[in-house]
């Protein structure tokens, strides 16, 4: 957002999204215009959603056809654990690939996820096969790397943990 890469700082930003039981409609509450009926927008929305693979292009097209558009997806398995429809499942991610595969500006999908999930993209081959050649594992932190992670930003703003409590973290 501040230019760390050329150009960076007037792409498109969106709010992190967690999918929860209905992704599709967590994905719509995202990029609902804050001018429009919110019921009535994401009613519509839904529909248009299920019917057009490309239909999150098209809306984030409007806010700009040369503007690069970055969503964030935390706990992404959460398509797999929550959600149950699968119409509601395959339309969301038809729509982030529908997205990241449009021809002209290159949009960012980052999604987190944990790696004991990592099998269950087998039901989205195409996605999976996206995954898979852009994936970044992050290994897990060592005691002494973790006791840094908890206690720098605290030093950092001038707090201090009571004694025991990081080690009772770690």
């Amino acid at each position: 957002k501040h230019g760390g890469l050329p150009g960076s700082e007037t792409w498109n930003y969106y709010h992190p999204i967690v999918p929860g039981s209905n992704p599709l409609e967590s994905l719509i509450h995202a990029i609902h215009p804050r001018k429009t009926d919110r019921e009535q927008w994401i009613k519509k929305q839904l529909k248009a959603f299920q019917e057009n693979p490309n239909q999150l292009n098209r809306l984030v097209a409007e806010l700009g056809p040369e503007i690069p558009t970055v969503f964030v997806i935390d706990q992404f398995e959460e398509v797999f654990t929550l959600c149950s429809d699968d119409t509601l499942r395959q339309a969301f991610v038809n729509n982030l690939l529908g997205l990241i595969q449009a021809p002209g500006v290159r949009h960012t999908v980052i999604l987190t996820m944990r790696i004991d999930f990592l099998e269950r993209l087998s039901q989205l081959p195409t996605f999976q096969s996206l995954f898979d050649q852009n994936a970044f594992f992050l290994t897990p932190l060592l005691p002494d790397e973790l006791h840094e992670a908890i206690e720098e930003p605290a030093n950092l703003i001038g707090l201090k943990y009571e004694d025991g409590v990081v080690e009772a973290l770690i």
